[in-house]
C-alpha cells in the first residue's frame, strides 16, 4: 500500500515544484566594498583608496548567468606631498556581468561596462566630468550563515578620458547581500484517504477506466485497458517523468531549477521509506550513440547522488542510462528531441 500512496504523492510533488521553478524570482543583491587603486603613473599620485556601493539584478530568467550591476564609488588619490591637496573621484556606472558555474558555491565572474567619473583636482579650474570604461574579473563565495551573505572580491582596469586619459587598476573586497524575494516551498502532498471498510457493502460506485477500482479510491483514473493495477488503481511498475529536471548544455551539471525540484522530490521519497526506485536517464539521437549512452548514465548518476545527499538512503535508489534507445517522441524535430532528453523515476 505504501508504494501506491508514494506514487500519487510524488506525482503531486513533481508537478508543484516544476511549476514553482518556472516562476522562480530573479536574483538581486547589494554590494558594499572597500578598494585600493594603483594609479596611472601619469597622474603623479602614490595610490588611492575608497569605497563602493552596487546594486545587481539578474537578467532574463532564474537560470541566467547574466547580471546588470549599477555602481557608485568614491576614491581619494594620495599625492604623497605634505600640505598639498589630494585628488578625489566620484564614479557612477553600469556593468554587465557573467557568472560561471551554478552560483551555489565559489563563483567566478567577468564584467564589462562604463559610465562617468567626476575628477575633483587642484586647481579647481581643472575639475571635470568625463566618461570611463572598465573591465575585470572577480569571485563570489558561497553563502555564509543563515542570512546568505557572501564575500566578494574583484579587480578591474578603469580608463577615464580626463585630460589626456588615464588608466588605473582597482582591487576591491567586501560583502554581497541578497535581496531576492524568497519563494515559499510547496506544501507537502496530502496522503490519500484510506478506503472506508464497512461490514455493510456500499452501493456500486462509478469506475471510469474499468480497472476494478471505484473512482473515489482510484488515484490513476486513466489506466490503459487490461493493465494490471494495484489496490489504488495505478499500473504496477509506474514510471514517473521528472519534469523540469534539466541539465546545462552537453553536460551532467544540474540547473538551479532542477535542484529545487529534486529537493522536494527527496522529501517525498524519504517519507515513503519502503519504496525502492531506479533513476533512468535518456538522451535524444543527436551525436554518437556511445557518447549519448555515457551522458545518460552520468546524468542518471548525478540525480541519484543529489537525492542521496539530500537524505534518501543510498540502498533505495539505483541509476541506469538508456541513451537514445527508448525515445518517446520524434527525434527529427527539436520538440521531440527535447522530450526524449529526460530523467525518469521507475517505481519497483
Amino acid at each position: 500500500m505504501q508504494k501506491e500512496v508514494f506514487t500519487a504523492a510524488l506525482l503531486s510533488a513533481v508537478s508543484l515544484t516544476a511549476a514553482q521553478a518556472q516562476d522562480a524570482p530573479l536574483e538581486r543583491h547589494i554590494g558594499l566594498s572597500g578598494h585600493y587603486v594603483e594609479a596611472d603613473d601619469e597622474r603623479d599620485v602614490d595610490y588611492g583608496y575608497g569605497f563602493s556601493v552596487l546594486i545587481g539584478h539578474q537578467l532574463f530568467d532564474a537560470d541566467s548567468p547574466v547580471y546588470l550591476e549599477g555602481i557608485f564609488s568614491t576614491t581619494s588619490l594620495e599625492t604623497g606631498v605634505e600640505g598639498f591637496t589630494d585628488f578625489y573621484q566620484y564614479q557612477l556606472g553600469l556593468d554587465l556581468a557573467y557568472r560561471f558555474d551554478d552560483r551555489s558555491g565559489l563563483t567566478p565572474f567577468l564584467f564589462l561596462g562604463g559610465g562617468a567619473i567626476y575628477d575633483d583636482v587642484t586647481p579647481d579650474s581643472l575639475d571635470a566630468t568625463e566618461p570611463y570604461a572598465n573591465a575585470g574579473l572577480g569571485l563570489v563565495s558561497a553563502p555564509l550563515g543563515s542570512w546568505d551573505v557572501k564575500l566578494r572580491g574583484d579587480a578591474r582596469y578603469i580608463y577615464d578620458w580626463f585630460q589626456d586619459g588615464f588608466g588605473d587598476v582597482r582591487v576591491a573586497f567586501g560583502l554581497e547581500i541578497p535581496i531576492t524575494e524568497t519563494v515559499p516551498p510547496p506544501p507537502p502532498p496530502v496522503p490519500p484517504p484510506a478506503p472506508d471498510v464497512k461490514v455493510v457493502e456500499p452501493p456500486p460506485l462509478p469506475d471510469g477506466d474499468g480497472d476494478g477500482i471505484p473512482d473515489p479510491y482510484d488515484f490513476c483514473k486513466n489506466t490503459p485497458p487490461a493493465a494490471e493495477v494495484n489496490e489504488c488503481g495505478c499500473a504496477i511498475g509506474e514510471v514517473l517523468q521528472l519534469r523540469g529536471v534539466k541539465f546545462e548544455f552537453n553536460s551532467a551539471r544540474l540547473t538551479v531549477n532542477a535542484q529545487a525540484i529534486l529537493d522536494s522530490i527527496a522529501k517525498t521519497v524519504m517519507h515513503y521509506d519502503a519504496v525502492q526506485a531506479e533513476i533512468a536517464g535518456h538522451s535524444d539521437s543527436l551525436g554518437p550513440e556511445g557518447y549519448n549512452q555515457s551522458l545518460s548514465e552520468e546524468r542518471a548518476g548525478v540525480v541519484r547522488d543529489y537525492l542521496v545527499q539530500r537524505g534518501v538512503a543510498a540502498n533505495r535508489l539505483t541509476a541506469a542510462g538508456y541513451g537514445e534507445s527508448e525515445p518517446i517522441a520524434d527525434n527529427s524535430t527539436e520538440e521531440g528531441r527535447e522530450r526524449n532528453r529526460r530523467v525518469e523515476l521507475r517505481i519497483r
